[in-house]
């Protein structure tokens, strides 16, 4: 499992099946219910933050994260980042804000 949102979704749709299926009782499924939510919340918190600051990733539950080695920086008009690639060359992306 690399938690990520694709995860908390097979999990869900598991749990829904297993409800319909009679294999998993109700308080169980409350509770993975709820962590759900605890964690979409945190994603919705996360992307707030992203947006707000104008950072280029997260921590990779709602979409990958950077490379390792990668640096990110703002610019006047939005984000600038830099991976350095393992045979000495760099990439460089640039997003508007917007």
């Amino acid at each position: 499992m690399s938690n990520n949102m694709t995860d908390l979704q097979a999990i869900l749709f598991d749990t829904l099946r297993g409800i319909k299926a009679g294999t998993v009782d109700l308080d169980k499924a409350k509770a993975i219910n709820d962590i759900g939510k605890t964690l979409v919340d945190t994603a919705r918190a996360e992307n707030d933050y992203i947006k707000a600051t104008g950072a280029n990733a997260g921590s990779g539950f709602i979409a990958p994260s950077l490379p390792p080695g990668s640096i990110s920086e703002a610019t006047g008009s939005g984000t600038k980042t830099t991976t350095q690639l393992a045979n000495g060359a760099s990439v460089t992306v640039h997003k508007m804000r917007g």
